[in-house]
């Protein structure tokens, strides 16, 4: 049974605790300091989605715009998204328009007796500024969830709670309380002004907004309910949190784009998204308030159920745990500069592709995954890194020879992909980094020994080499199995032969990247 009195209590004495000091008010100042320039802000307009009626006749056009519509007095042509009307054309030649149907008079300017706009596009609707207002409160919560439960085990308060009668469930629900109710009051208090000031329109995103907040801290406690000290809680909250919201929000708002119930089903993901007034009507409000509300649930039962004011030192993860670690890890370090700009043209930005540089994004992917084996190793010390060691010449020339046979891999097919759009974008980039021929010399050692160092190296060395194949596809060529599989085989067959060391398979892809440009055209 739960007790409101002492879950009160509990979040009463958090958070006066956090709140005590000089430095008592550092965390509601920096609150009110980013939440209130976004609420009461009037540069933060909705970039795109559903244009709203208006009586006025003038209209903002951008894209390949015709002649006819150009001369008409009402049009205002943009240089970019967004605008009321974009014009393209699809690969048959035929103009489209989008996102709303055209007005009245615009189209009796194109159709001159025949239709000539055969389709409307619909640009995917774009998270207004609430999104920030959600986003910007449940990320300044991180250092307070932290400390919150590792800061009783540093203080070995715990026992003393415990001792008083307080059950395990009642202590995270006021630790839970105390700190996604901070969030949560903020972010409607932040929405409120925005409302008063008429920056935004009331509707169904008030009802996960509050959410995203108490959701943060739900996972948050889940997260360090097993750290034994304030610094251990600290490092795993700022270094998950918000890289778990942000891919959460991103899987919705693509998942959105299918399907706005769809988006709305992902736990956090979907109340963040929907937090921005992204989707229209209450089905996908509703929605993302029960994925995100169970979530909640689970987060704090599986916290109050390992509780504990004695913890011993975590069990090693198995293999499957590990490897799994290791892949979503080593994948948010390398498909965030690699791919981001093929996500972000399809956000509305065609351009951004060619501006920016594809190789600078590999090189920073391949910095990624150097810094995190590094950080790996550097936790086991100088006696755990026996693939660093130099192999024998026979498997020095084996590798050679298996390298410069992977050239020819790129004539296996990978999946089908239609042209155009984000999964050709992505395919593309990824398989110029699997086979990085084009790339600088100094910015192919950089791919190389990211990719080899923490696929073939460290992680080859503690789940062997079918598990650490299996991760290097889904995060390396996730677009490209086969290839991936023919590849990640040969390299791991080179580190087992050579005992374990790395070497070969980094000769080998090398080799590879040599006889790629040596056979191209």
């Amino acid at each position: 049974m739960i007790r409101p009195r002492r879950v009160l209590a509990v979040a009463r004495r958090d958070i006066k605790s956090e709140l005590k000091g000089r430095r008592g008010w550092l965390l509601p100042a920096v609150m009110a300091g980013l939440l209130l320039p976004v609420s009461a802000g009037q540069g933060l307009h909705r970039a795109a989605g559903p244009v709203r009626a208006t009586t006025d006749l003038r209209h903002t056009v951008t894209g390949d715009v015709p002649e006819r519509v150009l001369a008409l007095p009402s049009t205002v042509p943009v240089g970019k998204p967004p605008a009321a009307i974009v014009f393209r054309r699809d690969e048959d030649g035929r103009l489209e328009a989008g996102p709303r149907n055209l007005p009245p008079h615009v189209r009796r300017a194109l159709d001159r007796g025949e239709p000539v706009v055969r389709r409307v596009v619909h640009t995917p609707p774009t998270p207004g500024r609430t999104l920030l207002l959600a986003l910007i409160a449940a990320s300044t919560l991180t250092g307070a969830v932290s400390s919150s439960v590792a800061g009783e085990r540093t203080a070995r308060t715990l026992a003393t709670l415990l001792a008083a009668g307080v059950t395990r469930t009642e202590i995270v629900l006021g630790k839970w309380l105390a700190w996604g109710g901070a969030g949560a009051v903020s972010t409607m208090l932040a929405a409120s002004v925005a409302l008063a000031l008429d920056r935004v329109e009331v509707g169904w995103w008030l009802l996960p907004l509050p959410l995203v907040p108490l959701g943060t801290v739900a996972i948050g406690l889940a997260l360090v309910r097993r750290a034994t000290d304030v610094i251990a809680g600290t490092a795993v909250s700022l270094r998950v949190l918000p890289a778990l919201l942000v891919a959460a929000g991103l899987l919705a708002w693509m998942a959105g784009r299918t399907s706005p119930l769809l988006g709305a089903a992902v736990p956090l993901g979907g109340a963040l998204v929907a937090a921005g007034d992204t989707w229209e009507g209450p089905l996908p409000a509703l929605l993302a308030a029960v994925s995100t509300g169970l979530t909640i649930g689970v987060c704090l039962h599986v916290t109050a159920r390992d509780l504990d004011e004695t913890i011993g030192q975590p069990a090693p993860p198995g293999p499957l745990a590990l490897t799994l670690r290791t892949g979503l890890l080593a994948a948010g370090m390398w498909w965030t500069p690699v791919v981001t700009a093929a996500m972000w043209a399809a956000a509305g930005n065609p351009k951004i592709i060619a501006s920016l540089s594809a190789e600078e994004g590999m090189v920073a992917g391949g910095l990624g995954l150097v810094l995190m084996t590094v950080m790996v190793t550097a936790r086991e010390g100088a006696d755990a890194r026996p693939w660093l060691r130099l192999p024998s010449l026979l498997d020095m020339g084996l590798a050679i020879v298996i390298g410069s046979a992977l050239a020819t891999t790129s004539l296996v097919a990978g999946l089908p992909i239609q042209s155009g759009g984000l999964l050709a974008d992505m395919s593309a980039l990824l398989e110029h980094a699997l086979q990085p021929s084009l790339l600088t010399p100094a910015a192919l050692i950089v791919v190389v020994l990211g990719q080899e160092l923490i696929f073939r190296g460290w992680l080859a060395a503690r789940v062997g080499p079918v598990a650490s194949t299996l991760c290097w596809i889904a995060v390396v060529a996730p677009l490209d199995p086969i290839r991936g599989l023919i590849s990640g085989a040969a390299l791991a067959y080179l580190t087992h032969r050579a005992e374990g060391s790395a070497v070969p398979a980094i000769v080998a892809r090398f080799a590879w990247a040599a006889a790629a440009l040596a056979i191209s055209p």
